[in-house]
């Protein structure tokens, strides 16, 4: 049993870290098999976005960049401070080094039909 123990705790697994580049050794392997797959997002949802638009509310759209691969979600007219866009299939293949050093970006815009796009 204590052999067992301690084979188990001479395993290493890479964990997350908030810093992106720096791996940490932690203690169980078959925790964290991820190998390759999809990130699928099917909904994002804004909740107190600061109203930038001079008269009427926000227009807001949402561009999601991660891996290389960009989407931009439809313009929901006069939302204000929430919107919600669902139904969404964007999909980026990844890989477990996409995680371990890539960085997702998620940025939320209001539409102007005058002036340039503007980022909340």
């Amino acid at each position: 049993e204590d052999k067992d123990m301690n084979q188990q705790q001479s395993k290493s697994d890479i964990r997350l870290s908030k810093d992106k580049n720096q791996l940490k050794e932690s203690k169980d392997i078959n925790k964290f098999q991820f190998k390759s797959g999809q990130l699928v997002v099917k909904s994002i949802k804004c909740t107190d976005l600061k109203n930038v638009e001079l008269m009427g509310k926000n227009d807001p759209y949402v561009v999601i960049d991660f891996n290389n691969k960009s989407y931009k979600t439809v313009v929901q007219e006069d939302k204000g401070k929430e919107a919600h866009f669902e139904g969404l299939d964007f999909k980026y293949d990844v890989e477990l080094s996409h995680l371990l050093t890539g960085e997702i970006s998620v940025k939320v815009y209001d539409k102007n039909t005058m002036l340039s796009d503007v980022l909340i």
